[in-house]
């Protein structure tokens, strides 16, 4: 039986605790990968890119930003989002206006259009400082939720994807500015999208239109996907894609 690494799954669980049948882990992304192989007819080893909001990773971190070098039968992570803290854990899901990017000095800046709650204000940097109720994650899906709360889009969800659905909504056609990232480190490589999260936050100081942050901040995205899978492609020999 294949069931997800997740150890809180139940259908981790039931695979498990089925006796006499042997069971197989399986990463979440390289699934996500290995399925787009599969639907589109792909042998070999390719570049996938799997963004995600939760996946279990190899290292108990949580994964969502992730570029690998895969096949069927296993895959190498080469690159993934930069991990931010994630206060909450799970119920930070549910509450984009309470971001892991909390700690970094917008939050205190009086400019600042984070949407913490009094309390939240007070105990998020206190649960990160202390690892309490916090999970390190290169999460797509809660870089997203983020800026739709940075930009004053949405601060809380009711559904799976909500935020990012109505970011992609609201980006304005025709824009072509992006904002600054980095990327760091050789093994694998970190893509810092903190110098984007801090161009926002000035961009809403100038009240800036949130159709245009919500182009830029996707415009940076795929500028940033595309140079880091250029870069694996030059140091792997490989550039296929899926």
């Amino acid at each position: 039986m294949a069931h997800d690494l997740h150890p809180q799954y139940l259908s981790t669980k039931f695979a498990l605790e089925m006796a006499g049948l042997p069971s197989i882990g399986v990463q979440h992304h390289h699934a996500h990968v290995a399925s787009c192989m599969a639907e589109n007819r792909l042998l070999g080893q390719v570049i996938g890119v799997a963004f995600d909001g939760t996946g279990y990773g190899t290292d108990g971190a949580i994964w969502g930003g992730e570029f690998l070098v895969a096949g069927f039968a296993g895959f190498e992570r080469r690159a993934h989002f930069r991990y931010v803290p994630m206060a909450g854990g799970d119920a930070a899901v549910a509450n984009p206006g309470a971001p892991p990017w909390a700690t970094s000095p917008i939050r205190s800046a009086p400019t600042s259009p984070l949407r913490l709650r009094p309390r939240a204000r007070s105990s998020c940097p206190r649960m990160i400082a202390g690892g309490f109720n916090t999970v390190q994650a290169s999460s797509c899906g809660r870089l997203f939720d983020a800026v739709a709360s940075l930009i004053g889009l949405r601060h809380r969800v009711t559904f799976e994807g909500q935020a990012a659905i109505e970011l992609e909504a609201i980006a304005a056609d025709g824009c072509t500015e992006h904002y600054p990232y980095g990327v760091e480190g050789d093994g694998p490589w970190q893509v810092d999208f903190r110098p984007a999260i801090e161009a926002i936050v000035r961009d809403v100081a100038f009240r800036i239109p949130p159709a245009t942050m919500a182009a830029k901040f996707h415009n940076t995205l795929a500028l940033a996907t595309v140079e880091v899978c250029r870069r694996i492609g030059t140091r792997q020999g490989c550039h296929a894609s899926a």
